[in-house]
């Protein structure tokens, strides 16, 4: 939030982790669900992120685009409508919120990344999703 102050960015576009991906995935909406894993393996019953905030968020980049052009560039990639219940969302989430809050004039999206080739079998090459991000902000730039 701090850069986003000092720096006034047109676009913001956070990346995260998703381990069970096997192309890029652009996410479209935040929701105000938390969850995480429990020690026996499960997971905790879902809570709301913010209290009295609405349930989804939905970005303003134009993921459909972004999507098209990355796969046009011959990287794998897909649009997701959330980006889950957990670290990840709670960051998207609260990022679209602090931008409405705030009123910037700043987008923001998200961008799960796979693992990379040499973690598993899915996995990409790191300069792959380097390329696709790339593309994902030149599209957001246009």
């Amino acid at each position: 939030m701090e850069a986003i102050e000092l720096y006034h960015p047109n676009v913001v576009i956070s990346l995260g982790l998703n381990a069970k991906a096997d192309k890029i995935e652009i996410e479209k909406i935040g929701v105000n669900i938390k969850r995480y894993p429990l020690e026996d393996g499960r997971w905790s019953f879902p809570r709301f992120l913010e209290k009295r905030s609405p349930l989804l968020r939905i970005t303003s980049l134009s993921t459909v685009d972004m999507v098209r052009k990355i796969q046009d560039a011959g990287i794998p990639a897909k649009q997701s409508f959330f980006a889950g219940t957990y670290i990840c969302n709670a960051l998207f989430y609260g990022l679209l919120g602090y931008g409405k809050d705030q009123s910037l004039n700043t987008s923001i999206g998200f961008i799960h990344v796979p693992l990379l080739d040499s973690q598993g079998p899915q996995g990409m090459p790191l300069e792959r999703m380097i390329d696709a991000v790339k593309v994902a902000i030149q599209v957001c730039l246009v």
